[in-house]
């Protein structure tokens, strides 16, 4: 048995009569009981969850406001396969690997990439102000997350440039607001511990913004601003390592966090203060993986 807490994104969608559409998300904080059941190779699990205040209001046009509620209970069942994939780095050679890449800072080149995500924290004020009818808390489009960077193994140090382009769109009876954002982030992040091929890392970020803010209203466009910003910001996360600092590909997951990040338009604050989760990135190691191949083992 089990209990938990999550906090859980919920959408609700609506069309009326003339096609015409409204969407609201919102974050609902939802605490968990449940039950797990360990088999050889399955992991079944059948939980309850209770929705804390599902109450939420919604727009029935632009003008025309009214309540609705979440769903409050939720039962749900789960069965996960298992899968192996760190036993073949148990092996001679990746202990001597391990050995090797982590005496120097000669093999930390990387390239990375893999999907991200973005939730909105921060409510904005030009939102709720001027356009209340839209989606103030909407999530961005799943976006890359693309870097490369430099591994000083020995310090288990890494010193990284990002691009992520991450867009959100927010529409409602007619009216459309997109935001193009060309994010390009160089982060510093130091790595923590190991917990068992579970390394955790912290570090900052400085990031160039390139955000276009555009708005059409019933296919007339309205508003076409684009802005450059420097945001300071905060990066963590943490790698899976089945060979410590022998492996030449990593599985890696970024989160980072913009404070201060938003833009200005008729006296009113668009907030984008976003946090960024990466669900899983592809990590390669060029420079580990040409010593590996070209059978460099006995200098190990």
């Amino acid at each position: 048995p089990y209990v938990g807490y999550t906090f859980s994104p919920f959408r609700y969608k609506q069309s009326d009569i003339k096609g015409e559409s409204y969407t609201f998300t919102q974050v609902k904080s939802v605490f968990d009981i449940g039950l797990g059941i360990q088999l050889s190779d399955f992991y079944f699990t059948l939980a309850y969850g209770r929705v804390i205040n599902p109450k939420f209001g919604i727009y029935l046009s632009r003008e025309a406001f009214s309540t609705d509620h979440f769903p409050a209970h939720l039962f749900q069942i789960g069965l996960n396969y298992m899968l192996e994939t760190t036993k073949s780095a148990d092996t001679q050679v990746n202990r001597q690997a391990n050995r090797l890449f982590s005496s120097s800072n000669k093999w930390g080149f990387f390239l990375a990439a893999g999907p991200s995500s973005s939730f909105p924290l921060i409510s904005s004020e030009y939102i709720t102000d001027l356009y209340p009818f839209l989606d103030n808390k909407s999530f961005p489009i799943i976006f890359p997350d693309i870097a490369l960077g430099y591994h000083f193994t020995r310090l288990d140090l890494i010193a990284a440039i990002s691009f992520r382009p991450i867009t959100q769109v927010r529409s409602a009876y007619g009216f459309e607001q997109t935001i193009a954002r060309r994010s390009m982030n160089v982060e510093i992040y130091k790595f923590l511990a190991d917990y068992h091929g579970f390394v955790p890392y912290l570090g900052l970020g400085l990031g160039y913004e390139s955000i276009k803010l555009s708005e059409t209203d019933n296919g007339v466009e309205n508003l076409l601003l684009t802005v450059y910003n420097v945001s300071p910001n905060i990066v963590f996360g943490w790698d899976i390592r089945p060979s410590m600092k022998g492996d030449w590909w990593i599985l890696r997951t970024n989160l980072r966090y913009f404070p201060l990040l938003d833009i200005e338009h008729q006296r009113k604050k668009l907030s984008l203060q976003y946090l960024e989760f990466n669900f899983i990135q592809f990590v390669i190691y060029p420079q580990r993986l040409r010593k590996l191949k070209n059978g460099s083992t006995r200098d190990m």
